[in-house]
């Protein structure tokens, strides 16, 4: 599948071509901010996270980061499966 852009949160990242079930791209990484909206916690609870290891954070640029997608779902998951 060929690269494609994805725009969410006023910025543009690369995915490697991974796909939805829909066949919709989707994103590899989020960045902070969009990570603690769908989790629906601070950025504090996220960097808590990360640091717990409940949360995976990979180097995107020098000055960037992001929450691996892969984490996050988990993340979701356990949540979805406490309440």
């Amino acid at each position: 599948m060929i690269d494609q852009q994805e725009i969410q949160g006023g910025a543009v990242r690369r995915t490697a071509g991974v796909s939805t079930s829909a066949g919709l791209p989707s994103a590899l990484t989020y960045r902070v901010n969009v990570a603690a909206a769908k989790l629906g916690v601070s950025r504090s609870t996220i960097y808590r996270m990360i640091k717990d290891g409940d949360l995976e954070l990979v180097k995107i640029r020098k000055r960037a980061s992001g929450v691996t997608a892969e984490s996050l779902h988990t993340a979701l998951e356990q949540r979805k499966a406490a309440r």
